[in-house]
């Protein structure tokens, strides 16, 4: 009885030294629900919150798309990240965990942020037939096209061009193409209508130059319509550079996943193929400074599907290429 009681009180010393109150019975509750359903509900209901805050126009295009890309490309790293940590074991994986997610995290934000916010145009001219030439004066470092135009008709368009570029000491060529797309899609039980689709706008890298720019239309397609608007925007990197970056950072993840767990019980390389090809291709491709938000959605699904689908594959190909080492029972 004596010991039991020695022991009582040197517990209770220790309780009273940590200095630490028990969790409440509310605490553990939420930490039990914040880890299994709650933590889902509420992305849901933020993402609805969002929703009607736009619909009462209390937040314009830009910040919702903001919002949106950077919770869809930014989440998908942190959901991924979270249970990782849990595995490394030692402060190497740690590190490298991290040092990870710093240099994805810098590829997803990057063209997110460059596609919404594109600068401030240097310069603007028009041309028109094919080899009309405009000479636009520019700050030299790099440098992407702005095109826009009208198409012809009311059909099905697909429409190339070809723009070339030169200046002091350097020259480049972008190509790119000016789409419409109809679908026809039934209403009720007789009734059927047509939804329309027009990227009439897009954004090329044309390179870093020096001194004043001539753009010269090489090719111009039959469909588009009497003019191109081209602008002169800063582009302070290459695309080349993220797709490389956010690539390396795909294989990475994929190689830590298996140094983190050999059971397949993370999945940083699944996420980050979702989260960098989201960002890739709704900065680079989709995203438009007036037009962000039906963007951001469209690109929500392709890197769903794609990089979804995708990444899950070539993560199952490295899991049996790399299987997981058995252990030998000890003999007694």
């Amino acid at each position: 009885m004596a010991t039991q009681s020695s022991r009582g009180s040197q517990a209770g010393g220790a309780k009273a030294a940590s200095g630490k109150k028990p969790p409440t019975a509310f605490q553990i509750w939420f930490e039990d629900a914040w880890a299994g359903w709650l933590k889902h509900v509420s992305l849901i209901l933020f993402a609805a919150l969002l929703f009607v805050l736009y619909q009462l126009d209390l937040f314009n295009e830009r910040m919702l798309g903001l919002i949106m890309a950077l919770g869809v490309s930014l989440g998908a790293m942190v959901m991924a990240a979270s249970p990782a940590r849990a595995h490394a074991q030692t402060r190497t994986l740690t590190a490298v965990l991290y040092l990870l997610c710093a240099v994805w995290a810098l590829d997803a934000i990057y063209p997110i942020v460059y596609g919404i916010f594109p600068g401030k145009a240097y310069a603007s001219g028009k041309l028109t037939d094919e080899g009309s030439e405009v000479t636009l004066s520019a700050p030299s470092g790099g440098k992407a096209v702005y095109t826009t135009a009208k198409l012809r008709g009311g059909g099905d368009v697909n429409a190339p061009f070809v723009i070339s570029g030169r200046w002091d000491g350097g020259a480049g060529q972008v190509k790119g193409e000016l789409t419409r797309n109809i679908v026809r899609v039934r209403v009720g039980r007789r009734g059927s209508g047509s939804a329309t689709t027009e990227f009439n706008e897009q954004t090329h890298y044309l390179g870093r130059t020096r001194g004043a720019v001539t753009l010269k239309l090489e090719q111009k397609d039959e469909n588009i319509d009497k003019e191109v608007t081209i602008e002169l925007r800063p582009a302070p990197l290459p695309p080349l550079i993220i797709y490389v970056t956010a690539g390396l950072v795909f294989v990475f993840a994929l190689a830590l996943d298996r140094m983190l767990d050999r059971k397949g019980r993370t999945s940083l390389g699944i996420s980050a193929a979702v989260s960098l090809l989201f960002a890739v291709y709704f900065g680079f491709e989709q995203a438009r400074p007036h037009k962000v938000v039906t963007p951001a959605i469209g690109s929500f699904f392709v890197a769903i599907i794609v990089g979804g689908i995708g990444g899950w594959l070539i993560a199952w190909v490295v899991r049996k290429l790399t299987p997981e080492k058995k252990r030998r029972s000890a003999r007694a």
